[in-house]
C-alpha cells in the first residue's frame, strides 16, 4: 500500500491494503504513517494529518514519518508547525539517512528563507 501511495498510483487499492494491515497491527506507527500518506496523496490533508499525528506519536518522531507530517502541515497552511516538525525529523535522523536529511534541510531552508 505504501509503495502505491509513494508512486501516486492505485490509491484506492493502497487505502484498502493499508487499512487491512492496520486492522492486524493497529499500534504500528509505520502502518499508521502509510495510511496517512495514502490520504496525503489523495489530497485529503485533514485525514492525512489525523493519521500522521498518530503515527508520529507511535514511532517517536521517526524521521520519515515526522517529515510526512510536516509535508501535510504545509499543505494546510500550518507553516510554523511544519518547520517545527521538520526540525524534529532532523533531530532524530540517523546519519546514514543522507538523502532524507538533505531533502528535509532543503525544505527547511526554503521555508525559513523564502524567495522574495
Amino acid at each position: 500500500g505504501y509503495t502505491y501511495a509513494e508512486m501516486g498510483i492505485h490509491l484506492d487499492q493502497a487505502l484498502k491494503l493499508v487499512q487491512r494491515a492496520l486492522e492486524i497491527r493497529p499500534e504500528d506507527g509505520y502502518i499508521m504513517d502509510s495510511l496517512g500518506w495514502v490520504y496525503f496523496k489523495k489530497q485529503a490533508y485533514d485525514k492525512a494529518i489525523f493519521y500522521l499525528e498518530k503515527a508520529v506519536e507511535l514511532s517517536e518522531y521517526e524521521t520519515v514519518i515526522a517529515a510526512h507530517l510536516a509535508d501535510a502541515y504545509l499543505k494546510t497552511g500550518q507553516r510554523e508547525k511544519a518547520i517545527a516538525m521538520y526540525k524534529k525529523a532532523l533531530d532524530n535522523a540517523k546519519p546514514d539517512h543522507e538523502k532524507e536529511i538533505r531533502e528535509i534541510k532543503e525544505k527547511l531552508k526554503n521555508l525559513e528563507n523564502p524567495v522574495q
